[in-house]
């Protein structure tokens, strides 16, 4: 029976390819909402936290506000992806693109922005998790350099070979 997977290389350039969009998105938002991260939920909540013991209960109030349109837009995709096929979640990932561009250049830049983001990435990062049979999140950076370091010796059998020769020799 052939495999229905994707060679690794093009879930490879997949994966590049929406981390730097994640990436951008971050940045993006990090400049353009002052310190608020669209997808970097582990920055908010240290930002958070930050931000109410310095006294800034605005701000902190801000990121709370942000986790939890993260949080919903998390659920809502999930919802989608178990009713309908992924492709309905790059189409919702697609209107999202468009409205943040709207919204960019609008009198509503912030808000609009500010909901758009967040819910941007938790669509990309709940609807396209999976690349050639690995579960690969695209806007979680510490988790996928992780992946990568520990796939390397797994992928070479020379590696593999050598390291597990060293650890018989140290048995």
């Amino acid at each position: 029976m052939p495999s229905s997977l994707l060679p690794v290389s093009i879930s490879a350039r997949r994966v590049l390819i929406l981390g730097l969009v994640a990436g951008y998105v971050d940045a993006l938002s990090f400049v353009d909402l002052g310190g608020v991260f669209a997808g970097a939920m582990t920055g908010n909540t240290t930002h958070m936290g930050a931000s109410f013991i310095s006294g800034n209960w605005h701000h902190g109030l801000l990121l709370v506000g942000v986790l939890g349109v993260f949080f919903l837009a998390a659920i809502l995709s999930g919802l989608m992806r178990l009713l309908w096929s992924p492709a309905y979640g790059v189409m919702v990932m697609t209107i999202f693109m468009v409205l943040a561009q709207i919204v960019h250049g609008s009198s509503l830049r912030y808000w609009g922005e500010f909901l758009v983001l967040p819910a941007l990435l938790a669509v990309q990062g709940e609807t396209i998790a999976k690349f050639s049979g690995t579960p690969m999140p695209t806007i979680v950076v510490t988790t996928n350099l992780l992946k990568a370091a520990s796939g390397i010796p797994a992928r070479r059998p020379t590696m593999a070979h050598h390291v597990n020769r060293a650890a018989r020799l140290r048995s």
